[in-house]
């Protein structure tokens, strides 16, 4: 067998592997989370759920499959992990012809990290951007090393389709990222270096650009209210946000003291990123090193937007820095040919003491991120467990057509209940329903909420109000208001 054969499996190895660890780390059966049921209701029969515009159709086109035969909460997450691991794979194998058996190092590094291992079996688009962007960059630095030809660019811009489809703004700064290291290398090829990637990312934002004019008057207003719905901004201190973040929970703010092994393992990144930079900048990095820059350059392209431009914070934001960070780590690390001085029998004692040093480094990251899952786990479960209970008792009061208006996880409760949703404010009357019409053609709207019901904005219909103790839900109300309660529908 080929090196490169032997290469290619023991890079699906360490997939399989990856798969395996995520199949014994979390619930299959866990519970929707918000976003994943706005996603997953473009997808499936019944009411959509209102789409905002900082999301895009791509997730949605490839739940697909899974609204077709009405698929379950575990056949959901049985799916993402098999679609997740093959895009891993694919998005890996793109570095094998200029990094070899670095590249499946980079495959276990970024693979036994909590994020992808959480993120494996969620309907979130950030796992899926970020296989595609380590493909899309590994593509780049094969044909800028002299490895593939220009059938790698056609690669590269396929990817960026992809990583476009699903996340049209995060696309825009991994192709900055490559469009910058594309430049270094003089050529008249440049702008084929840059067409075609920038091709690819044209084409993956086209449904984004379609529906910006049908729905937001316009790209530009979109992008507007995007920025609106995320904080946008310059936002430093995010920084700090998501370095808590790499010791868990999934999202900010972050109310705990800085991880010691979260800040090692950013110092290592960091130190990673100097030396790669350092070498190409001076001349001397071989062609491994000169590939792992590019990865550096899209890795912080990538992270910066999360790390200053948005006000809301989730771990999972940093996946697709991750990914190509952990190609940084891999290419970084010294080779045994560097490290070993014939001349001196120390030092060939120096490769066994940087393999068995590295493979330690990694045994307590591993570790660490093992245990991070499994705390993640346990608290996703719990946190998500009301909106289970809540969507039981929906269940057997309402039948579609209706409306679900809750103070939690609306968008969980009405999809599982097959319904319109709606946020609920109990000082408020104004339960607005994007149901596409009227108020005079709303159902009766199923609202649920923690304040006495006598004491909200809305008049319960007589005789519909229900306490939830015996629910599963101590300290919750349902009940069932006619649709002139509220302001209506559009």
């Amino acid at each position: 067998m080929t090196g490169k054969g032997q290469h290619r499996w023991a890079l699906l190895a360490v997939v399989l592997g990856y798969a395996l660890v995520a199949l014994a780390m979390t619930d299959l059966d866990r519970g929707l989370a918000y976003d994943e049921a706005i996603y997953l209701s473009q997808a499936y029969p019944g009411p959509a759920l209102p789409f905002t515009a900082p999301r895009a159709r791509g997730l949605p086109l490839l739940l697909t499959p899974l609204g077709w035969f009405d698929a379950p909460v575990p056949v959901i997450r049985g799916y993402l992990l098999t679609l997740e691991t093959g895009l891993m794979y694919l998005g890996f194998n793109a570095w094998l012809p200029v990094l070899r058996g670095r590249a499946v190092i980079a495959a276990g590094i970024f693979g036994i990290g909590w994020l992808p291992l959480f993120y494996g079996t969620e309907a979130f688009p950030n796992l899926p951007v970020a296989f595609g962007a380590v493909a899309a960059t590994g593509y780049l630095a094969r044909y800028l090393s002299g490895v593939s030809g220009r059938r790698a660019l056609l690669a590269c811009s396929a990817a960026f389709a992809l990583i476009a489809l699903i996340r049209p703004t995060e696309a825009i700064f991994v192709t900055v990222g490559l469009c910058a290291v594309a430049a270094v290398r003089p050529g008249r090829e440049l702008l084929l270096r840059w067409g075609l990637p920038v091709l690819g990312l044209v084409v993956g934002c086209l449904p984004w650009l379609i529906e910006a004019h049908l729905r937001f008057g316009g790209p530009l207003q979109r992008f507007r209210a995007a920025s609106e719905n995320v904080g946008g901004g310059l936002h430093p201190e995010n920084i700090r946000e998501q370095l808590v973040l790499t010791d868990g929970p999934v999202s900010g703010p972050a109310r705990e003291g800085i991880p010691r092994l979260g800040a090692l393992w950013w110092l290592l990144i960091l130190v990673a990123v100097a030396v790669l930079m350092v070498r190409v900048m001076i001349g001397r990095a071989d062609r491994i090193q000169q590939a792992g820059a590019v990865a550096a350059v899209v890795g912080v392209t990538t992270a910066t937007q999360y790390l200053l431009l948005t006000q809301v914070q989730e771990a999972r934001f940093l996946l697709p820095s991750y990914a190509n960070l952990a190609v940084t780590l891999a290419a970084a690390a010294p080779s045994a040919s560097v490290i070993r001085d014939p001349a001196r029998r120390i030092g060939r004692l120096l490769p066994a003491l940087a393999i068995l040093t590295s493979l330690a480094a990694f045994s307590v990251f591993a570790g660490w991120q093992i245990d991070t899952v499994g705390r993640v786990e346990a608290q996703q479960v719990a946190a998500r467990r009301l909106a289970e209970h809540l969507t039981d008792a929906v269940r057997q009061r309402v039948e579609p057509p209706c409306v679900v208006a809750g103070e939690v996880a609306f968008p969980v409760i009405a999809f599982q209940a097959g319904c319109w949703g709606a946020p609920f404010r109990p000082d408020s009357s104004d339960i607005t329903v994007e149901i596409g019409s009227d108020r005079s053609t709303m159902p009766r709207v199923c609202v649920l909420t923690s304040t006495n019901p006598t004491r909200t904005g809305v008049h319960p219909l007589p005789g519909s109000v229900r306490e939830l103790a015996s629910d599963g839900a101590p300290g919750w109300w349902l009940f069932i208001a006619t649709p002139n309660e509220v302001m209506g529908a559009r």
